[in-house]
């Protein structure tokens, strides 16, 4: 009781910040709401648009306290629904957002053409949901006029430029050509006028306790361009998610995030280090030379 009303009274004198997360009960999904309810500091005011709130409650559960979820305001909705969209991003939630939703149903790709896709299809998880929300966030900044003062991190995928690589091949094959469908969920993001965030994390292994990453002797690597391979923990994909939204200078990019082994843990696990690293590290999509907006041959022949 004692840390909501400590929440309460740091929202109305302004300390905390209005956060949206959406894929909330995903694995980084589950970690960006671990992050953003710690107490310490106590940082954000969170919403969660999730389809069913007990389910999530339950699983949220796992990861945090009942006295933490309680000051969680949920609200029950889908991303085909533009209203409950509309809803979730009320009341200055549509300032920051962290998506990090993805179909992870495993449906073999020629089942497209033979039967009628599930609700769960990447079609309408990682490309239409997608698609709804921006376009309700786009509405929101105009009625608000407030165009210039938000931030939207999209949690997309290593490899969505590159259809012959063997894990892009793999994941395209057995989650309804599930890289094609994010990658132009990214073209239209970058094709709005959202101050966007695009994080490609690679391969997504289970650490919260830090105990790989010390054996490993592991430390975050960023790049840009799609040309990396590797993996990386969720927790530092969700850690890397919230310090986004902190550098005010990470406007309209997109970048890739692995683990490069064989260095000791630096000032990385710090969190403002973590964010100077993202801020000088880094640059807008407009800056450097690669094709982030080009389209595959898969998706060409599919659309």
């Amino acid at each position: 009781a004692d840390s909501n009303l400590f929440t309460l009274f740091a929202f109305e004198l302004g300390f905390m910040d209005k956060l949206l997360i959406l894929g909330a009960t995903g694995k980084v999904g589950q970690r960006v709401v671990k992050l953003a309810v710690s107490p310490d500091p106590a940082r954000y005011s969170v919403r969660v648009l999730v389809r069913n709130v007990e389910r999530a409650k339950r699983i949220l559960l796992e990861s945090i306290t009942q006295d933490q979820i309680d000051h969680i305001d949920f609200v029950q909705g889908d991303l085909l629904s533009q209203e409950t969209i509309a809803l979730a991003l009320k009341d200055g939630y549509h300032k920051n957002v962290i998506c990090t939703v993805g179909s992870g149903k495993i449906r073999f790709w020629l089942l497209d053409y033979l039967t009628e896709f599930p609700d769960a299809h990447p079609k309408y998880v990682d490309y239409q949901g997608v698609l709804n929300i921006v376009k309700e966030i786009s509405a929101q900044l105009a009625k608000n006029d407030d165009s210039n003062n938000h931030k939207f991190v999209l949690v997309s995928s290593l490899s969505v430029t590159r259809p012959w690589h063997p894990i892009a091949i793999l994941l395209n094959s057995l989650i309804s050509r599930i890289l094609e469908w994010k990658l132009r969920s990214e073209i239209y993001i970058r094709e709005s006028s959202l101050n966007y965030v695009i994080i490609r994390p690679g391969g997504l292994i289970k650490d919260d306790s830090g105990l790989k990453k010390k054996q490993q002797k592991a430390e975050i690597f960023l790049d840009q361009g799609d040309k990396i391979g590797g993996r990386v923990s969720t927790l530092d994909v969700a850690r890397t998610c919230l310090a986004s939204l902190q550098c005010e200078n990470l406007s309209r990019s997109t970048f890739e995030i692995v683990w490069k082994t064989g260095s000791e843990p630096g000032s990385l696990e710090d969190e403002r280090e973590l964010i100077k690293f993202i801020g000088s590290t880094v640059k807008t999509d407009d800056a450097i030379l690669h094709p982030v907006n080009h389209t595959t041959p898969l998706t060409t022949t599919f659309l």
